[in-house]
Parts: C-alpha cells; sequence; structure tokens
C-alpha cells in the first residue's frame, strides 16, 4: 500500500515468504533509491550502508526450515513530489524465484492520479488485495496484481498526480431561528428559542443567553438533552452532523425583564 502526501510517500509492504529448499536464516529486500524503512514488524531489520547497496536485510528470530511460510510488515518512507510524476516505490526480493501479490496506490489529499504507466503489473480491483487495503478504499486508488515473474525480473510503476486547491466549506448555519416570549406581572420572561440547523462538522450549538437567565430545558431533533456550560453565560447543545438535512434544537430559558 502507497500512500502519496503531498512531501512523502508512505509505503506498507505485507511480505510473506514460502522457503521451498534449505533453510532461510535472513531475508534479503531490495529498496529503491531514496526509500527509508521506519520499521520491520515481526524481524530484526539491519539497513546496509556498504555493499549490497539499497538493501534491507530482514532476520527472524529462528532459522526458517523448507516448506515453511514467515511473514512480517515493512513500513518506509520516501519523498516524492507534490505533484506530476511520481515513480512508486516497490519493495522487491530478488532471490525469490516468483514474486505474486499486489500494490494499491493512493492520494492522500485534494488529488487523484491522471495518468499511470506499468511494467510486471496488470489491472485490478483494490478489494482483490486483501486486509492490507481494507477500510482504505477511495475513488482516487488504483490497484494492480504483481504479474508472477522471478524477484529480479524488471518490475516498475509510475503515476502523474494531479494536486487541487481545497476550497473552505461551510460547516453550519443556523437556517431559521424563532422565538416566543412570554411576560408575567411579577416582572419574569419565558423565552422559547427554535433553530433550524444545517450542519456537517460541528459537535456543538452554542447559544449565548442574557446574564440573569435561568435555563429550563432544551431538546434536539424532538429529543431531550442536558446542555453544556460554556463562558459567558451560553451553553453547548449538541449537533448532529448530518449534512442537507434541517434539524431543530429548541430551548427555553427564563431571565428578570428590565
Amino acid at each position: 500500500m502507497a500512500g502519496l502526501s503531498e512531501e512523502l510517500c508512505l509505503a506498507t509492504t505485507a511480505v510473506r515468504v514460502e522457503v521451498v529448499q534449505g533453510v532461510a536464516r535472513d531475508v534479503t529486500l531490495a529498496l529503491p533509491a531514496g526509500l527509508v524503512v521506519d520499521q520491520v514488524n515481526g524481524f530484526d531489520s539491519r539497513r546496509l550502508g556498504g555493499p549490497p547497496a539499497g538493501c534491507c536485510v530482514c532476520a527472524p528470530l529462528d532459522p526458517v526450515p523448507s516448506r515453511t511460510d514467515m511473514s512480517f510488515v515493512v513500513q518506509a518512507e520516501m519523498r516524492v513530489p507534490r505533484e506530476g510524476a511520481v515513480v512508486v516505490p516497490l519493495v522487491r526480493m530478488p532471490a525469490a524465484e516468483r514474486e505474486t501479490g499486489g500494490i494499491a496506490v493512493d492520494v492522500v489529499g485534494a488529488g487523484e492520479i491522471a495518468g499511470r504507466e506499468a511494467r510486471g503489473l496488470d489491472p485490478t480491483h483494490a478489494s482483490e488485495l486483501g486486509d492490507i487495503v481494507a477500510g482504505r478504499e477511495s475513488p482516487s486508488m488504483l490497484a494492480f496484481r504483481l504479474k508472477p515473474i522471478g524477484g529480479a525480473e524488471p518490475r516498475a510503476l509510475g503515476v502523474t498526480v494531479v494536486r487541487y486547491t481545497p476550497q473552505a466549506v461551510l460547516v453550519a448555519n443556523v437556517e431559521e431561528a424563532r422565538y416566543r416570549a412570554l411576560a408575567s406581572d411579577d416582572g419574569r420572561l419565558l423565552v422559547h428559542a427554535r433553530y433550524a440547523v444545517r450542519n456537517n462538522q460541528r459537535s456543538f450549538l452554542k447559544v449565548s443567553l442574557p446574564s440573569g437567565s435561568t435555563v429550563w430545558s432544551a431538546e434536539v431533533a424532538g429529543r431531550p438533552v442536558r446542555p453544556g456550560v460554556a463562558e459567558r453565560d451560553a451553553v453547548l447543545l449538541h449537533a448532529r452532523k448530518r449534512a442537507c438535512r434541517r434539524r431543530s434544537a429548541a430551548l427555553r430559558r427564563r431571565f428578570r425583564c428590565t
């Protein structure tokens, strides 16, 4: 899984190795230029600065005998251009007789993939790649299945990223506010306030009250709620986050007229 942000490519590679002959004491992965391994879950990893350059050696705690599988996850990152041509980093295993699996590429933020150039890969759907991309599908995601070729055979993936400028959107709007007031002879005033709110991000509706007033009751979408207390004689009413639908909040309060 490769996520392309505006500065970095965050790559998560789930590796499963099947030992077909002999005993595996370590696994050598070939890394693209510029890819930095942050963590290897399950193995002790050693990044080599000398020969062989651009490799990561992963050593299991115990040697792995033949006809046995071993699995681990490599987390790495690499600086990439914000937009334009981007080479997607592919972690390879040169000693493998056959590489299988897949890769998914997604753009993080406001952008999309406008073009692609693949070698040794076949287009597929992201749902075919298993748990590594489960729950991470998006309209800009591309998925490829690895052709079953040797680890030393040519394989590459390049994409063209287009970025967009995010526009500010209205996060909440009180479409309608209605008030009914009842005044008594002893100088008290009962006010019923009703608000129609269109909300898609805010968690609370803040209502400022006149000094000395007291909240009697509050309802949101017809259900009684207990308002929170804010600063300067204000209360907080829970606002449901449902865009393009009208929700009403009613508030009854009592205070003395001046």
